[in-house]
């Protein structure tokens, strides 16, 4: 293969991706790359091909990936395999992988971490034929999340029962200890540290998973799709959630115990048991958060996330008009959140608002701070600036309230983007790394990465060198300073104005707001 197919950004992983990390910014767009770890998992495409999946993280803001790799293939159709993830909850990752050159062909499948027990899996998930065209807006739930009270009596003095642990004394061995990686708690939030210490069943209930997914049919009927992997059977019911707006779901969030928040992230919330065992439940989001006259993608602006128990959501907009001069735009991030519970008893609260020019950064405690661009302030004194011409994509950490990170470029044709994270309880910046922009095809912008859980559910040796090809090996720059990037040759259709919402003002922390959710009997 010459070398003029290694421009090809699908065909370039970054050099970053053997880390140990507790959660991750997870790439939904897969590399096509030789690469194997402890994560790869092999399975079976529908048309015999094998297929293989290697996770690459990193902790962010830096993005993790995958790549994908069909080792029956010739090293020319490689090229035209391209794989996105759908969906990621816990130790699980659906994922599509087709073949371009096999026209029609796409096969969907559920990667399963191991949890240090064995190998990851990957199975084939095969999909109706008139399953709805969604993307991104697909939950997991894994089965020993959704026992039945039934199956909960039946298996409480076995499966629950406390079992020792390894060697040592008797009480050491029998005593609670949390679930994944013990020396990483401390790095966790109260409500991660309640989902780790819980009792889980033990036995085979545990590798079972549902995938659901949410249709709008018609005014007030949506239509639930539930694959049960126990069965191997898809099953569809009609689900009647009186709704004040169209509803279209961009987003799917497992709340647990089989409750799934299929979020409209311009308007509401509809939550449903993927068993039907409660009535289905909406949700308005924060009176001054709901737009029903958008059609951008959502999350460009906001992000929705359960984050130390609470249900929380982020808005990023930008506030007054861009300064042309120094080609900056300041910009505001705002969150609310309310408690996950089965009654949904607490309204929605504000807790943070937060201005760009409010942000610290400190040259000597962050990283790469070169990588910002620079500009001159009052004083005449070049400083680095967060207020770059192109901001977007705000997503929550999964493991701190009052950390979300999000992208900026300075041009908008620029293949690299940076990632920020921002500290918002004591405005600060905490990181910043690069982002492959250029495989953002079709916008300056396009919902990129999700957050996932699924590297404390990895073997220790996640760490361990890869394995890598040299196929397709191109030099990836370790340095890009915001003055010197490299502009593309492609065209590209420019997202709609900023968002220019009512400014929020109050307090910073804890305002309260009217509940204004609504039960279905």
């Amino acid at each position: 293969m010459g070398d003029e197919k290694s421009t090809d950004p699908f065909l370039r992983p970054p050099p970053h991706g053997e880390a140990e990390t507790s959660w991750a910014l997870l790439d939904l767009l897969a590399y096509t790359a030789d690469r194997e770890n402890s994560t790869s998992a092999c399975g079976k495409m529908s048309n015999g091909k094998d297929v293989r999946v290697t996770f690459c993280t990193a902790p962010p803001p830096l993005v993790s990936y995958i790549c994908v790799w069909c080792p029956d293939l010739e090293p020319a159709d490689q090229l035209s395999v391209r794989s996105r993830i759908e969906a990621a909850d816990s130790d699980l990752v659906l994922l599509s992988v087709s073949i371009r050159s096999v026209r029609g062909h796409c096969d969907c499948f559920l990667y399963k971490a191991n949890g240090g027990k064995g190998t990851p899996s990957l199975r084939l998930v095969e999909l109706p034929d008139d399953f709805p065209n969604t993307r991104y807006d697909i939950a997991l739930v894994a089965r020993s999340d959704v026992v039945s009270l039934r199956q909960q009596s039946e298996v409480a003095g076995k499966r629950f029962r406390l079992r020792p642990h390894g060697e040592g004394d008797a009480v050491e061995r029998f005593g609670l200890r949390p679930h994944g990686e013990g020396d990483a708690l401390e790095r966790l939030g109260e409500g991660d540290a309640v989902e780790r210490f819980r009792l889980r069943p033990h036995g085979e209930a545990d590798s079972g998973f549902y995938v659901a997914a949410l249709s709008h049919e018609t005014d007030g009927v949506f239509k639930l799709w539930v694959f049960d992997s126990e069965g191997d059977q898809w099953t569809r019911k009609p689900v009647h959630v009186p709704c004040p707006f169209y509803h279209h779901t961009r987003k799917a969030i497992n709340l647990g115990g089989g409750l799934v928040a299929f979020a409209d992230p311009w308007q509401g919330i509809v939550v449903c048991d993927v068993l039907c065992r409660r009535p289905p439940r909406y949700m308005l989001l924060p009176p001054e958060l709901v737009r029903n006259d958008r059609c951008d993608h959502p999350l460009l602006f906001r992000d929705i996330a359960v984050v130390e128990g609470r249900l929380t959501l982020i808005r990023l907009w930008n506030i007054g008009e861009p300064d042309t001069d120094r080609n900056c735009w300041s910009w505001e991030a705002s969150t609310w959140s309310r408690k996950v519970t089965p009654l949904w008893e607490e309204d929605w609260r504000q807790d943070y608002v937060v201005q760009s020019g409010d942000v610290e950064v400190d040259m000597d405690a962050v990283d790469n701070v070169g990588l910002l661009p620079e500009v001159e302030d009052v004083d005449g004194v070049m400083k680095p600036c967060l207020e770059m011409r192109y901001t977007a994509h705000p997503t929550l950490s999964l493991s701190d309230s009052h950390v979300f990170h999000f992208m900026a470029k300075v041009g908008r044709l620029d293949k690299k983007a940076l990632v920020l994270s921002i500290d918002l309880k004591k405005p600060r910046l905490l990181g910043l790394a690069r982002f492959d922009a250029e495989r953002m095809l079709g916008h300056p912008f396009s919902y990129a990465y999700m957050q996932s859980w699924i590297p404390r559910y990895f073997n220790p040796g996640v760490g361990e060198t890869l394995k890598r090809s040299g196929k397709f090996h191109v030099t990836y720059p370790r340095k890009l300073h915001a003055r010197s990037i490299v502009m593309g040759d492609e065209m590209y259709m420019p997202i709609s104005g900023a968002v220019q919402e009512k400014h929020v003002t109050g307090s910073s922390k804890g305002a309260e707001l009217k509940d204004n959710f609504m039960d279905v009997d």
